[in-house]
């Protein structure tokens, strides 16, 4: 049943796989196709479109031309160059010409100063304007279509001037309905909804189907800056009419349009030709329907002739797959074929698959020869593994435990070794530590040895400062006994001073008396007129001499009062000499009396030094031996520990070695119990192969 599934599934691959094939060629020839129609059609469109713009703009420019060569051929007439008649009248003379043509409205006649005027109605100046300029420059000019307010219609103004030789003496104007270029693009075909207009020089629409437009002279270029919805129109009208440009797909009132635009030569107005982009789409759809029911078709008779075809090849398949199943799920038939029928691959599948039959049953034929002897084979092999196994198992465990040994052997000797280098690092330290003693013990002498000079130097300065000592303090004594007589002698000069201080206070007092005395014995001469005047000149003398007197006695007393202060510091001076010559003395005995004791101690310390100076000579010759005892314990130190190392080695090498033969008889051990495994599993495989074998029949 799973087989007959299979086959089914095959079939349904088969016409899955062609329907695809099918279906992909079908849609890709026909998404070329409507491709290429879509862009030739819209090639074709845009083509008529344009055609039509060109034949459009071509037809205006042939009106406007037609009535440029009217004007022409009006304005040169011999009345138009008669300066004897008004403008007016030249006017009123062009005004005959309207009955031949009802579009045209009235005839101006503007001279050189720029007063224009009609057949009838008030004049007007034209000097400012364009057409006006323009035609006097000896140019054609035509207005954009205007609403004239006396006319209530749009109409255009054709301007050309007037000769007199070769000197512009004035213009000829005519006004003309803009009418007729509406009724021109309402008249234009465009497809079934398509339709024409014109655009002026600025943008502005002055013909459209669409009066409001022309009424409301709408302007697509301003509208774009302001309104979204007339962005593409007046993009595509502003680059059409600055230079050439293809046809375009724009939204215009919220309608898609093919536009093409062409310009008028003559007046550089824009003629374009618009189809809905709708009535664009419709063909291409007509064709995409058809095309679709094509395609359906084709579908369709793919289907009938991939089921044929799948049907022719999965029945020969089916037949394989019965016999095959007769084979795999039967009695194990080998001496089946299959029928060779034609000449296909199919018939080839047919004939090897017989081959193939016939090639295994004589392999099953040789097997089932064979497998006898393989069995027996197989269970004396089986059994000799087996004590194989059990032997390799057994050296294997006897390998284990010597490994054991000699691991724990390599550790012993390890711990040997990290010991004896313990040991050989301690008497390094040891011997390093002798060597820094011997050092010190060398310096510590020298220091000593030196320390006792140091003390015998200083008791010899000790000795020697002992006489200045007492000199200075037999000084100091007798420097204090003078301090002490000269304080005495300070005070009674201090004494005797005062008694000075008063005798000159007594000469002030005489000589005040003497003053006075004299000042009287001068009043007592006047009183005795010339008989007095020789004791006045007495009076006078001893007056000025009591005078002398009392400055000299201010003079001495300030000079004494001077002296006593002098005297007074002297013997304030005195004693605090004095004083420090008792603290001097008082610290003379001190130093006397420690110059002593360390006089003593310095004897006692030089007594000291000297006997530790042996002591430290003797502990000097003990280090050199300790010394030499440690360099010699250090060199059997590091003899051991080459020695231990060396153990270390061979414990090491002996480890390895028996690792390595450890993990080979592992390995052997693990090789021969999975040779003895698939030993085993051979046996099975022999019997099994052995009943399968049995299973076919040859």
């Amino acid at each position: 049943m799973k087989s007959i599934l299979k086959v089914k599934k095959i079939k349904t691959k088969l016409i899955a796989l062609l329907l695809l094939l099918i279906a992909f060629t079908s849609l890709s020839i026909s998404s070329i196709f409507i491709r290429h129609f879509y862009i030739t059609t819209k090639q074709n469109i845009a083509s008529d479109l344009q055609t039509i713009a060109d034949d459009g703009a071509l037809l205006v420019n042939e009106k406007i031309n037609t009535t440029k060569t009217a004007l022409e051929i009006l304005s040169r007439m011999p009345e138009l160059r008669d300066p004897n008649l008004h403008p007016r009248e030249k006017a009123a003379i062009i005004d005959r010409e309207l009955q031949y043509n009802k579009a045209f409205l009235r005839f101006s006649f503007t001279p050189a100063d720029g007063t224009g005027f009609c057949a009838t109605g008030p004049s007007y100046n034209a000097a400012n304007s364009e057409w006006f300029r323009t035609a006097m420059s000896g140019k054609f000019f035509i207005t954009e279509p205007y609403f004239a307010m006396m006319d209530k219609k749009f109409i255009c103004l054709l301007a050309v001037p007037v000769f007199d030789g070769e000197k512009v003496i004035g213009v000829l104007g005519i006004d003309t309905l803009a009418e007729s270029l509406s009724v021109l693009v309402k008249t234009t075909p465009v497809g079934q909804a398509g339709y024409c207009s014109i655009n002026g020089r600025d943008g502005t629409v002055i013909a459209d189907p669409d009066e409001g437009a022309v009424r409301d002279q709408e302007n697509p270029i301003l509208l774009a800056k302001s309104n979204q919805a007339f962005s593409q129109i007046g993009t595509f009208i502003e680059q059409s009419l600055n230079g050439k440009q293809e046809p375009s797909i724009v939204q215009y009132k919220g309608t898609d349009y093919i536009i093409s635009a062409s310009k008028v030569p003559i007046s550089g107005w824009l003629f374009t030709a618009r189809l809905p982009y709708q009535e664009f789409k419709a063909p291409i759809i007509t064709s995409l329907f058809q095309m679709l029911g094509i395609i359906i078709l084709i579908f369709i008779i793919a289907d009938i002739i991939a089921i044929f075809f799948a049907r022719r090849i999965s029945t020969p398949l089916r037949n394989i797959t019965t016999a095959l199943q007769s084979i795999s799920e039967g009695d194990g038939d080998l001496t089946a074929s299959l029928p060779v029928n034609g000449n296909d691959e199919i018939a080839h599948i047919a004939y090897f698959f017989n081959k193939t039959i016939e090639k295994i049953r004589a392999s099953i034929l040789l097997v089932g020869q064979n497998t006898g002897i393989m069995q027996q084979i197989g269970d004396e092999l089986s059994c000799n593994m087996t004590e194989t196994a059990s032997s390799i198992h057994q050296i294997n465990m006897n390998i284990a435990n010597v490994k054991q040994q000699v691991v724990s052997q390599s550790e012993n000797v390890a711990d040997a070794v990290s010991s004896v280098d313990e040991i050989k690092e301690a008497i390094e330290a040891l011997n390093a530590n002798v060597q820094k003693q011997v050092e010190s013990v060398a310096a510590s002498s020298k220091s000593i040895e030196y320390m006792v000079e140091n003390i015998q130097e200083v008791a010899k300065t000790l000795g020697a400062s002992e006489a200045l000592i007492e000199n200075l303090h037999q000084a100091t004594s007798d420097g204090k006994e003078t301090i002490g007589n000269s304080n005495t002698i300070t005070q009674k000069i201090t004494e005797e001073s005062g008694s000075l201080l008063e005798a000159s206070s007594v000469i002030q007092h005489i000589a005040s008396q003497t003053n006075l005395l004299a000042m009287n014995a001068a009043i007592e001469a006047a009183h005795a007129s010339e008989a007095g005047k020789g004791f006045a000149v007495v009076t006078d003398e001893i007056r000025k001499l009591a005078e002398d007197s009392a400055t000299q006695g201010k003079t001495i007393t300030a000079t004494l009062k001077n002296f006593s202060n002098e005297i007074e510091r002297l013997s304030g001076i005195s004693h605090t000499v004095e004083e420090t010559f008792n603290s001097i003395f008082t610290l003379a005995d001190q130093v006397k009396a420690i110059s002593n004791k360390i006089t003593s101690a310095m004897q006692e310390q030089s007594s000291c030094s000297r006997t530790v100076l042996d002591t430290m000579n003797e502990m000097s010759g003990v280090t050199g031996e300790v010394s030499t005892g440690s360099a010699n314990i250090l060199r059997s130190g590091e003899n051991i520990a080459k020695d231990i190392h060396k153990l270390n080695d061979s414990a090491s090498v002996i480890t390895d070695s028996m690792n390595e033969m450890a993990s080979g008889a592992g390995q052997i051990d693990n090789a021969v119990t999975e040779a003895n495994e698939i030993t085993h599993k051979n046996k099975q495989s022999i019997e099994s192969l052995a009943v399968e074998v049995g299973k076919f029949k040859v």
